[in-house]
């Protein structure tokens, strides 16, 4: 697989995901060129497919799912395609090694403080 700078995929996140991993760099004290996310994303290649993780650092991923756009099952009825989507990108992620967590916009916005400690937990990083 590749990891490369994406400049030719769009990039979509949102403030609300970009404040959780903001977080995560203050409070887990780290440095941010050794992950990536917003405007640093990385893409990652899977055959012909490319996948650009919401935070990427060393071999875990974030992916932080807004309610509206990935149809969280909490709120929205049965999407088969976004979330059969969802779990192509998950499942290939994780094909290749990675640690994948999934972070629902709900949750986080719910309980930051709770999000955040998982997060670091997640990552390996002491608090």
């Amino acid at each position: 697989y590749d990891v490369t700078n994406s400049f030719h995929l769009s990039s979509s996140y949102s403030k609300v995901s970009l404040s959780l991993f903001n977080a995560i760099i203050v409070r887990g004290s780290i440095n941010e060129r050794d992950c990536f996310f917003g405007k640093t994303e990385k893409c990652i290649s899977v055959g012909q497919k490319f996948f650009k993780p919401d935070f990427l650092y060393k071999n875990s991923i974030i992916e932080f799912f807004g309610d509206f756009w990935h149809k969280n099952p909490q709120t929205y009825d049965i999407d088969e395609e976004i979330w059969g989507k969802d779990a192509q990108r998950i499942n290939a992620l994780i094909s290749l090694g990675y640690n994948v967590k999934i972070v629902w916009e709900t949750d986080f916005n719910a309980n930051k403080e709770k999000t955040i400690v998982e997060c670091l937990n997640f990552l390996g990083v002491k608090l």
